[in-house]
This record gives C-alpha cells, sequence and structure tokens, in this order.
C-alpha cells in the first residue's frame, strides 16, 4: 500500500513539472492543469485544513479540493481552478466601474462577516482549523503553535521575554497590546487583492 502511495505521489508530481513546462504558472507555487485544474505546492497542513474548514462552514467562493499528496518540500493541491482575473490587476488598471468597485466592497463585507462567526475549537486558543499549528507568513513561513492561550501565543512573539518585562525590551505599546484581552477570530493570513479573483464585477474566488 506504501508503495503505491509513493508511486502515486510520484506520478502526480511528475504532472506538476509537465503542467508547469506545457501550461505555465499562475504564481510561485501554482501552475495550470488544462483550463480547469491548478496543482499549488508545496504547502504546509494548516493551508488544507482551513480550504476544507471554509469550504464546509461557509459559502465562501474557495477553489475546491480534488485531491493531496505529498511531494518535494510539503503537500501539493490538486484543485478546481477558478476564472477571473485578481482585483488587483484590475484595480490598478483602471478596470473597474464606480459600481462594480461596490459591489466588491459589499462582497468583501460579506466574506470578512462569514469568517468572523466562525467559532475556534476551544475558546482563547491560537489554533488552525482543526486545532493544530497555524501558519502566517508575517510570523514565518513555517507553522507555529498550537497555542492553548493569548498569553502564551504572545509570549511566543516575544521569544519567550517575560511580559514584566516587555516595555523595557519592546515599548510600551507592545506590553499593552500584549496585557489585554482578546476573542479569538477565525482569518486568512494573507488576504490581498492579488488573492481575490473577479469576474463580471463580482468576487468569485478567493486564494492561497
Amino acid at each position: 500500500m506504501m508503495v503505491l502511495q509513493d508511486l502515486k505521489s510520484i506520478i502526480l508530481y511528475t504532472l506538476f513539472r509537465i503542467s508547469r513546462s506545457t501550461f505555465g504558472s499562475l504564481g510561485p507555487s501554482v501552475v495550470k492543469v488544462g483550463q480547469k485544474y491548478v496543482i499549488k505546492g508545496p504547502c504546509n497542513l494548516p493551508e488544507v485544513e482551513a480550504l476544507c474548514y471554509i469550504s464546509g462552514h461557509t459559502t465562501i467562493p474557495v477553489p475546491r479540493i480534488h485531491y493531496t499528496y505529498n511531494g518535494p518540500g510539503g503537500i501539493y493541491i490538486i484543485m478546481e481552478r477558478i476564472p477571473g482575473t485578481n482585483l488587483q490587476t484590475l484595480w490598478m488598471r483602471g478596470r473597474l466601474e464606480p459600481k462594480e468597485k461596490e459591489n466588491i466592497v459589499n462582497d468583501m463585507i460579506a466574506i470578512l462577516t462569514q469568517l468572523r462567526t466562525l467559532t475556534p475549537p476551544k475558546e482563547g486558543v491560537v489554533t488552525s482549523a482543526q486545532g493544530d499549528a497555524i501558519l502566517d507568513y508575517r510570523i514565518g513561513g513555517r507553522p507555529v503553535g498550537p497555542f492553548q492561550s493569548h498569553s502564551s501565543f504572545h509570549t511566543f512573539l516575544r521569544g519567550g521575554v517575560l511580559l514584566e518585562n516587555t516595555a523595557t525590551i519592546f515599548g510600551e505599546n507592545i506590553a499593552s497590546c500584549h496585557s489585554n484581552n482578546y476573542q479569538t477570530f477565525f482569518t486568512h493570513a494573507d488576504l490581498a487583492p492579488r488573492n481575490i479573483i473577479i469576474c463580471d464585477g463580482r468576487i468569485v474566488g478567493v486564494v492561497d
């Protein structure tokens, strides 16, 4: 069974490389496979978990995952390709009418509202959708945690520096921020215009 799984991963990774040279890339880690599918990788497990969780608990338009496999550097995801153009390109090139911009803003409000209604696995934790490590490129390129409290998360961000020493080392603003109580919300760590897909003046996909 393990041999079969390894063979399947090799075949799928070969497809990834062939598709990159045949159909081209949509980004540093995304290649087209024909007109309907893309392969993204290498990815980390929290990204796969987040896609599955959002797809199962909201109506936010995220790509449908068809298959995942292990390859060089991590997990590779075969998913549907969402046709359209990213918001960054359309907005910067002035290709959107005022009404389309208004619709996009309203779509974005609806998406963020749905994200904020998702509850964490346990109150006060900072984890992935399944209660495991989180991936946030503002922190680094590897999953960290999970953290069972905001206090432990903040301690990690401070590199282990105790809260009572924070003002001296990092300043009063950080000390005040890390002293407050917060509510955990589900969020997209890289919700940028380049990751929002537009078609006919509406948001049709949130990717990455």
